[in-house]
Order: structure tokens, then sequence, then C-alpha cells
């Protein structure tokens, strides 16, 4: 079964719809923040002493030589005005 759809060629009107101007002030609030004073416990507590070897290792590590890509980024140039000072000393 293969129906057959019509072709339609829609084109919608333009449409330029100003969106309201609207200017809501939010209401200022003013809430006092509860003080909480918490002492920090002392805690006193002996670590165990540890004596644990570490295993030794050699490992070899692979040479590289990457050519980086040369790069000749000119820079902008500027001319950024700076500010006149009159310094004035005795």
């Amino acid at each position: 079964m293969n129906p057959r759809i019509p072709k339609m060629d829609l084109t919608l009107p333009k449409m330029d719809l100003p969106l309201p101007k609207m200017d809501l002030p939010f209401p200022k609030m003013d809430l006092p923040l509860p003080k909480i004073d918490l002492p920090n416990p002392k805690m006193d507590l002996p670590l165990p002493k540890m004596d644990l070897p570490l295993p030794k290792m050699d490992l070899p590590i692979p040479k590289m030589d990457l050519p980086l890509p040369k790069m000749d980024l000119p820079l902008p140039k500027m001319d950024l005005p700076s500010p006149k000072i009159d310094l004035r000393s005795p």
C-alpha cells in the first residue's frame, strides 16, 4: 500500500509582534540571618606508627622526539592612548 500525499506549499504570514515593556521591581527584603557559633571539638588522636616498605620500581621511560609545528602568528597592532599625568613634587 503506497498512499499518495498531496504536495503542499504553505507560507505563513510575516508577523512582527512587539513585546510589551514590563518593569517589575523586586520587593526589598531584609531578613536577618541567625548567628550560629559552633565551637570545634578539640581532638588529640594519636596516629599509629607505620613502617611500610615501598616497592622498588625501575620503569624505563620511552624517549619521544616530537617536532612542534612552526607557527608565525603576527600580533595585532594596537595604539592604546595612555593617560597624561602631571606629577608635581617639591
